[in-house]
């Protein structure tokens, strides 16, 4: 989730990092040390808000830890997602809300 953010009349680059705690974060159970992969479907996405004209770019998305990695002798593992939003001088007030998805991978 991003912060809220004030329009200042020149754009605004918001990165919320995978350790920060607006990060999401997605959690995987299955057989002990059994390998995953994990990535992000679209690089870009688009957020839009009930009557707004306008839209906000977010990319550059993260994850933490590796992408290729084992689940844990307890057979867990979780992930942390960050990303960065752009938001131009011209962007209309509202919530914006937008869909992208996780994708791990059980080998």
């Amino acid at each position: 989730m991003f912060p809220d953010s004030v329009i200042t009349g020149s754009t605004q680059l918001i990165t919320v990092a995978p350790a920060d705690a607006g990060a999401t974060v997605f959690s995987a159970q299955g057989k002990k040390n059994k390998l995953v992969a994990a990535s992000i479907v679209s690089g870009t996405i688009l957020l839009s808000a009930p009557g707004s004209s306008t839209t906000i770019t977010v990319d550059q998305f993260t994850i933490t830890g590796p992408v290729d990695s084992r689940l844990d002798n307890t057979g867990f593992a979780s992930f942390s997602v960050g990303a960065r939003a752009t938001i131009n001088p011209t962007t209309e007030d509202g919530n914006y809300s937008g869909t992208n998805a996780f994708r791990l991978v059980y080998n």
